[in-house]
């Protein structure tokens, strides 16, 4: 399986198009299927992709939310994605970050603290990064991303009530609270 799979992978990395719109595909125990699918495409039926998103905050408990450009809805939310083929999960969000955001860090910098069966076609795997930086140095992704911001809970909760937040991503939010308060020493 593994092998077909880097085949595949090899011969889009021919074509960098193809291979960023390939993702992998899981059963329902999230073993690797070989079948994949093309970002758009339906997902058959009894499998799923798998969806990253990354809660960024500082030491002053600001979290770090990116505008999405009108295309995308033009809400605000975190950044987020999809593992492209042959990532694994935390591949797929260091790709994301430095694709939507032009961070790059290193994988012991990103911790997941959460991941779920999501719904019929994926599982979510959600993490945290910890950093103090200006939003000046970040170089955003023109298809994706507007703007990125530091925000307090409160005023992304404002923004969420305005229905101007990704609803997904407040619960994404909402369970790395959640995380927090059971993992205080």
């Amino acid at each position: 399986l593994h092998k077909a799979i880097r085949r595949q992978r090899q011969m889009c990395i021919r074509d960098r198009l193809c291979f960023m719109e390939i993702r992998n595909l899981y059963d329902i125990n999230r073993n690797l299927c070989e079948q994949t699918v093309v970002k758009g495409q339906p997902i058959p039926s009894g499998l799923r992709i798998v969806c990253v998103c990354t809660v960024i905050l500082n030491s002053n408990n600001e979290f770090l939310i990116q505008k999405r450009v009108p295309s995308k809805n033009g809400k605000f939310g975190l950044t987020s994605g999809h593992p492209k083929l042959g990532e694994t999960s935390k591949e797929g969000m260091l790709t994301e970050l430095h694709e939507e955001l032009g961070i790059i860090i290193s994988p012991e910098e990103l911790h997941l603290f959460h991941s779920e069966l999501h719904d019929e076609e994926s599982f979510r795997d959600l993490y945290y990064y910890k950093k103090d930086f200006s939003p000046s140095i970040l170089t955003y992704q023109a298809e994706e991303v507007e703007f990125a911001k530091w925000a307090t809970f409160e005023e992304i909760s404002e923004l969420f009530h305005n229905k101007m937040f990704c609803h997904t991503h407040y619960a994404d939010l909402q369970k790395y609270i959640a995380y927090t308060t059971s993992h205080v020493n």
